[in-house]
């Protein structure tokens, strides 16, 4: 099948094709040609892109061939913002980094961050008000900010940079996906409130890392996180280590996924929690009899397989990332399709997940789907929380630790009440519920009861 055989969708507009259906609608548009096949072509501006629905091509790409494919276009925008680091380079680039950067995501590594998380999770949820609503969303920011930057940096420099980073970062990354699908950067650079804030924002948070990263190379001590790794790792064959703007990349990309995604699933996850108070009831349970009145630890994570289940469940019904963006390299038979060099290609694990035709009653929320006798719902090719293959995500270790750590550290603490019947997921960088808020119950103390945790 040659690229003029493929499926076209509908409805595409003069000049800028199908972006306008992807800025209204995008998880609704995405979600309608899945129905259409395996493969369907929209248009971006005036190019031509290709929607991949099919989890087997998914990992085709991913697994099977992926020397033929390299980061998109919605990749090259976001460089702009975040640098050429591992999220966003490719080739031997990408390698490269990989190889220098898996040392500060090992499991020994993980460990230690473990300790700073529960740490600086319990101190940021402590100051949560009793019986007031929070905005559920902010909060989380403000916690996963918290833990990344402490995991990130542990100076007394770093003090104060997280307070500008918080301010800094949520306005930057509103910016950046809008950025990220508009097809011309003529419309980039028209100076409207939302461009200013987001260019002002995008250099403060270039200048925070940047003075931290001085702050570092000037001292020359090791002090045990991730940016002093960074700056003393080296390739085996010539001893060479990361330049400065190498660095940079790198704590912007670590960051992004490290507050943005993370805080997004947090939300999500007491979201469905407050909605299914039994399960919650289960969790909280294990968690009690696990953890205790102990500060959860790295030795805790794999006893709490209620919560790691219930977490697992919130990235496929609400993953966070709706659109991944892949561009040929060659010439690439994808399933029957013959695509030429340069094609575009997109797909989205939030449809993905959510799909009737892999998923058994796919909207409702069910951590039990991920028990080991369910094994056609954990099916790799239809479950990609952090992709797959060569390009999977580094940091995925850290990432469901960072999330199962803070997850467990409000668990103990308070009950988030208040729901509503219905939230729509709003879809910016992330796809994350609109203005949620929920009200922190503080938890009495009480026995557990084995039967809570296993029934």
């Amino acid at each position: 099948m040659t690229p003029a055989r493929i499926p076209k969708a509908p409805h595409a507009l003069p000049v800028v094709g199908h972006v306008a259906a992807l800025a209204v609608s995008p998880l609704g548009f995405l979600a309608s040609l899945r129905p259409m096949g395996d493969l369907v072509q929209i248009s971006i501006g005036r190019h031509p892109a290709y929607v991949v629905n099919s989890p087997l091509l998914i990992r085709q790409m991913l697994v099977e061939r992926p020397g033929s494919f390299d980061k998109g276009m919605m990749f090259d925008k976001l460089r702009d913002f975040l640098g050429n680091g591992i999220g966003m380079s490719g080739g031997e680039l990408h390698r490269t980094q990989r190889r220098l950067m898996q040392p500060a995501f090992h499991r020994h590594r993980i460990s230690e961050y473990v300790e700073v998380m529960a740490r600086s999770a319990d101190e940021a949820v402590a100051a949560w008000p009793v019986n007031r609503p929070i905005a559920v969303e902010d909060e989380f920011s403000t916690v996963t900010l918290s833990v990344i930057a402490r995991t990130l940096f542990r100076t007394e420099l770093a003090a104060g940079a997280i307070a500008e980073l918080q301010q800094a970062i949520p306005v930057a990354l509103a910016g950046v996906m809008r950025h990220a699908i508009i097809p011309s950067k003529v419309l980039e650079r028209i100076p409207t409130p939302g461009n200013i804030r987001c260019a002002r924002a995008m250099k403060r948070t270039r200048q925070v890392v940047t003075d931290l990263i001085a702050s570092y190379r000037a001292s020359g001590a090791d002090h045990g996180d991730v940016l002093s790794l960074l700056l003393t790792a080296r390739e085996n064959e010539d001893g060479r280590g990361m330049s400065d703007e190498q660095i940079h990349a790198e704590i912007m990309t670590i960051l992004l996924a490290g507050i943005e995604t993370s805080s997004c699933v947090l939300a999500w996850l007491f979201l469905e929690l407050s909605r299914n108070p039994d399960i919650e009831a289960r969790v909280l349970a294990e968690i009690e009899q696990v953890v205790g009145a102990d500060q959860i630890s790295a030795g805790h994570l794999p006893q709490l397989d209620i919560l790691r289940r219930s977490v697992s469940e919130t990235l496929r019904l609400h993953h966070p990332n709706w659109l991944v963006m892949r561009r040929t390299t060659e010439p690439v038979a994808l399933g029957t399709a013959e695509l030429p060099a340069g094609a575009e290609i997109l797909f989205s694990p939030t449809t993905l997940h959510t799909d009737p035709g892999l998923f058994e009653d796919p909207l409702r929320f069910d951590p039990d789907r991920w028990l080991p006798d369910r094994a056609p719902e954990r099916a790799e090719a239809k479950y990609i929380p952090f992709g797959a293959g060569t390009r999977q995500c580094i940091g995925d270790t850290y990432a469901l630790a960072e999330v199962a750590v803070i997850a467990a550290t409000v668990l103990k603490r308070w009950q988030l009440t208040g729901s509503p019947a219905k939230r729509r997921p709003v879809v910016a960088l992330t796809v994350h519920p609109r203005g949620l808020r929920l009200t922190p119950v503080r938890r009495p103390q009480r026995p557990v009861r084995v039967e809570e945790v296993h029934r």
